[in-house]
């Protein structure tokens, strides 16, 4: 016979209840809060547990692994299927969680929830920090505004490195005041340092990890957008496609309908809310202050004039959140618009992984991807098998038509110019052509 274990997890002391697959009750304890106390009451059973399920909270990742350790299997419950599954419970109790969690386990009921790796446990920590101090400094700053504003001494637009300077002025000679806001500019001055050191911190993360690089080629994403949804989504083949990224962090619309009731509403609002808020705050700045012109950003100014801005900054977002993961999944930079005759640089893929030459763009055609081979199989110099794979899937495709192809003396090799620059990728985007090795050395001739 199967048996099913739930544990509603709480900070001392978490209740665990022991079902076996006809839904009995074989064993109900409190067991101390900690993975040592929890593997040891599992392997004294007497009996193998088959699951065991733990509603998704602060102790229960930690929880989680120490029983994984210790060699059972265990998942992580969702916290919104739980409440809605034990929503019709009118007692509600640690030992009456802990059996309604169990029961789910054993009905198969629940939504598993990803557990984050170490590394994305690490970033988010940095993250939360980070954010923590940069909120606890705003409200520093503002209480200053507010106490002087109540003596009709106004501090006005001033900048950060200013800030300090400009206070003092306004309190010097003030008895009362001076002691007062000195103390405070000196909690600000510790805040602003620590939260100076971990900003830093973000960005030597953010600039030493490919994939955040990556994301950060599209326009309005910078390393702080990058980090946060690079460590929220941790890996992206737990979407099977992208489209539903935006769902996962409550940016698509909610939706309630009954009987003759249908009404669509807000986003769900559902998800990491960090996540949300920095998409959010992305989309505003690829629709204003992005100079790169983009398809992204047409369609978003597409939506703005016919929805408004606030609906197309949502919208903005939810797109947002579907490029960077189809970014992170094909491993390919943001694509950027190259005009005519523009210089495009020719790598060429193992085993030369070398930059071997320079054409100009005469046009870029959008083209039935039929279309693309029948135009130009004696010229593209790839074979059949090859183009079908990279185009799989896809209707239409890009071919790029080319004019001046001149061929290097001596060709720039990967390892040179990631021991010149640092560090340095292979291209994906039109400033930088890739192509197989065999594809080069039959359009260089």
């Amino acid at each position: 016979m199967d048996y099913y274990a739930g544990i509603d997890v709480s900070l001392e002391q978490s209740s665990v209840c022991v079902v076996d697959s006809s839904g009995k009750i074989t064993r109900e304890t409190k067991v101390a809060s900690a993975p040592e106390a929890l593997s040891r009451h599992f392997a004294e059973l007497g009996f193998p547990v088959v699951r065991i399920g733990l509603e998704a909270g602060p102790l229960s990742q930690w929880l989680r692994d120490g029983l994984i350790r210790a060699g059972f299997e265990v998942v992580l419950l969702e916290t919104r299927h739980v409440k809605a599954a034990l929503s019709a419970m009118t007692v509600k109790t640690d030992r009456k969680d802990a059996r309604g969690i169990a029961q789910l386990l054993r009905m198969g009921w629940f939504r598993p929830v990803h557990a984050k790796s170490a590394d994305a446990q690490a970033v988010r920590a940095l993250l939360v920090g980070r954010k923590l101090l940069q909120a606890k400094l705003r409200d520093v700053e503002f209480s200053i505004r507010g106490i002087l504003r109540g003596y009709g001494l106004k501090v006005g637009e001033v900048s950060r490195g200013r800030f300090e300077a400009r206070i003092r002025d306004l309190v010097e000679g003030h008895d009362m005041l001076a002691p007062v806001i000195g103390a405070m500019l000196k909690a600000r001055a510790a805040l602003w340092a620590e939260f100076t050191r971990l900003h830093r911190e973000m960005l030597k993360i953010s600039r030493a990890d490919p994939v955040c690089r990556r994301l950060t080629s599209v326009p309005g994403v910078g390393a702080l957008v990058a980090l946060t949804y690079r460590s929220a989504v941790d890996d992206p083949g737990r979407f099977s496609r992208s489209r539903t990224v935006g769902a996962y962090f409550g940016l698509t619309p909610g939706k309630y309908q009954s009987g003759e009731t249908d009404r669509d509403g807000g986003i769900t609002r559902v998800g990491d809310t960090m996540v949300r808020t920095a998409l959010y705050e992305a989309a505003p700045i690829v629709l204003t202050r992005a100079s790169r012109f983009s398809a992204l950003k047409a369609w978003a100014i597409g939506v703005a004039k016919r929805r408004g801005m606030k609906r197309a900054k949502v919208a903005l977002a939810r797109k947002l959140a579907t490029v960077l993961h189809r970014m992170w999944v094909l491993r390919r930079r943001f694509p950027v618009a190259a005009p005519y005759g523009a210089l495009a640089y020719i790598y060429s893929s193992s085993p030369v992984k070398a930059i071997v030459g320079t054409v100009s763009i005469r046009d870029i055609l959008k083209l039935p991807v039929e279309q693309i081979w029948t135009e130009f199989e004696a010229t593209a110099f790839i074979e059949r098998p090859l183009f079908d794979k990279y185009f799989e899937g896809l209707d239409y495709g890009y071919a790029l038509v080319f004019d001046d192809v001149k061929s290097f003396t001596r060709p720039l090799p990967l390892q040179e110019l990631r021991e010149k620059f640092g560090f340095w990728t292979a291209p994906t985007e039109w400033s930088g052509l890739i192509v197989s090795a065999s594809s080069a050395a039959g359009l260089l001739g």
